[in-house]
């Protein structure tokens, strides 16, 4: 464990979340966070919400719950991409007293993810989930003092950015539908949580890195760290821990210096036609999140052409907090099988050690 002595220590440590749009700039935002040497801040898996019902009852933690959960970890999706020893876990978690709460497990665990930057004394602990923006409440149950970074970026450039997923439906009237839902959840949870709440866009990020990450240290009481911007030099190590076509397919981009080259392409990707749906769909909320519309008049008739995506739109959230609220091996069953038919495979890394 990185320079934490003790499970007390690890339970004092303050919590910062990630959310967003997919595809906005978070997997940027958190390696450079990685890169921090007073920051712990794994990769993406969403073990928050998916152990949630299972376990955050509990507060008497023995060695058959322990074993149970370490167990369960290593089937959360994405869980397998994380460098960590879920022995030490064990270990610390059998050590203690046993009397802990959700949000003190939670901790422990993202307290041994072993990164690959240089670590110093942990000041606090953070999470990159974009979908989270859908459970801001109940994160917030969780963790009552957590702080949130909300990534923003042009509407119409995401959209050409999620084109080249296959995780969720690329259609321009889906994404703007899901971007201006994403931004009201955060603005309706900032406008209660005003010192809690920092947001940023990716294309500040690009173009002036120095400052925002000042920023975003300020906001979590640190220190900035220049070192921070050099994060593309762990590339070695990295390579020889990950199979090479995960990397170049997922991770890529992140072995150089931050640059501006993905900032404004959809001038040249979208045609007018798609420009017009993506302004009309996201309405007055791309002015409030600082950016300019061409086409800024309502338009009844594309609103009702693209009813179906946007009933599509509603189905997918309520789909995935339903899985969240089955019993844990029901959820884990289900979201293989969503993701063997979407061509993803979350388990098909196992980076961790365990015994």
């Amino acid at each position: 464990m990185t320079e934490i002595n003790s499970i007390e220590n690890i339970s004092k440590l303050p919590v910062f979340f990630i959310i967003g749009r997919p595809r906005s700039g978070t997997t940027l935002l958190r390696t450079l966070l990685d890169a921090h040497p007073n920051v712990m801040i794994p990769l993406e898996s969403p073990i928050f919400i998916v152990l949630y019902n299972k376990y955050h009852g509990i507060t008497k933690w023995d060695n058959a719950t322990i074993d149970m959960l370490c167990d369960d970890l290593k089937k959360v999706p994405k869980f397998g991409s994380w460098t960590i020893d879920i022995g030490n876990i064990r270990k610390s978690l059998k050590n203690s007293n046993g009397m802990l709460t959700y949000a003190e497990i939670c901790k422990i665990i993202y307290a041994n993810y072993q990164s690959f930057f240089k670590k110093g004394e942990i000041k606090i602990i953070g999470d990159k989930n974009p979908p989270y923006i859908d459970y801001i409440k109940k994160l917030n149950k969780i963790f009552p003092e957590a702080k949130f970074v909300y990534l923003q970026r042009d509407y119409r450039d995401q959209i050409i950015s999620m084109r080249k997923l296959r995780t969720e439906n690329p259609g321009i009237s889906i994404q703007l539908f899901r971007w201006k839902q994403a931004y009201k959840n955060f603005l309706n949870f900032k406008n209660k949580f005003p010192a809690r709440c920092l947001e940023i866009k990716y294309e500040d990020l690009t173009r002036q890195p120095e400052k925002i990450l000042t920023e975003v240290c300020s906001f979590f009481n640190l220190e900035y760290y220049g070192e921070m911007l050099e994060f593309y030099k762990i590339k070695d190590e990295v390579y020889s821990k990950y199979p090479k076509d995960v990397i170049d397919r997922a991770f890529k981009s992140l072995f150089s210096p931050i640059n501006t080259e993905h900032v404004s392409t959809w001038k040249k990707q979208l045609n007018e036609k798609e420009e017009r749906i993506a302004d009309v769909m996201a309405g007055r909320y791309a002015k409030i999140a600082g950016y300019e519309r061409r086409f800024e008049t309502r338009s009844l008739f594309i609103y009702l052409m693209e009813i179906p995506n946007i009933l599509y739109c509603f189905v997918v959230p309520v789909v995935y907090k339903f899985l969240n609220a089955l019993p844990f091996r029901w959820n884990i069953k289900f979201r293989k099988k969503i993701a063997k038919v979407m061509g993803r495979n979350f388990y098909r890394l196992k980076l961790y050690n365990d015994y």
